[in-house]
């Protein structure tokens, strides 16, 4: 009987350390994504400015909306 009780304990005790993994896994994810997040906004900004003052000559901004606009459907733009 006492191994049974410790092999549940064991397993319960797992099962926890596992779950705890398991969300701070999901934290340090959901961090990772906000921060490309902001990078991403960050570098799209930066690009906007630069084709705005080269007066057009540099067009990274453009062609990346561009880019963007191609790989969905018409009917999903608002």
């Amino acid at each position: 009987m006492p191994a049974v009780i410790a092999a549940v304990l064991f397993t319960l005790i797992s099962a926890w350390l596992a779950y705890q993994a398991a969300m701070d896994y999901e934290a340090a994810a959901a961090q990772l994504t906000r921060q490309m997040n902001v990078m991403d906004q960050l570098k799209a900004a930066s690009e906007q400015a630069l084709e705005t003052l080269s007066l057009g000559l540099y067009s990274g901004h453009s062609q990346r909306l561009e880019a963007i606009q191609q790989h969905y459907p018409k009917h999903t733009q608002h």
